[in-house]
């Protein structure tokens, strides 16, 4: 049981590293782009989740951009990237 749990943690682990690199392939324009906002996001919380904040508020200030501008700037993806980096900055005080 325990083993069947550390596949599942190494797999999400990778997903968290690839998708940002597979939404820079897909997406149509590199600069403007939903899915590279959200591949960042997902990294970001992937590196909140293993402690990495400094990595988290660089991955979530690089998500940003890309969501607002094709998602608006209160969709909650974006709000989701300018808690993350609020939270950075909170924990490092």
């Amino acid at each position: 049981m325990m083993h069947t749990r550390s596949v599942k943690h190494v797999e999400a682990h990778h997903s968290c590293l690839s998708f940002p690199s597979r939404a820079l392939a897909e997406a149509t324009d590199a600069d403007s782009s939903a899915w590279i906002g959200e591949g960042l996001l997902l990294r970001a919380r992937c590196e909140q989740a293993r402690g990495q904040l400094e990595s988290m508020r660089s991955s979530a200030r690089a998500a940003l951009p890309h969501l607002e501008q094709n998602l608006g700037a209160e969709h909650p993806l974006a709000v989701s990237a300018r808690t993350l980096m609020g939270t950075a900055a909170s924990s490092d005080s």
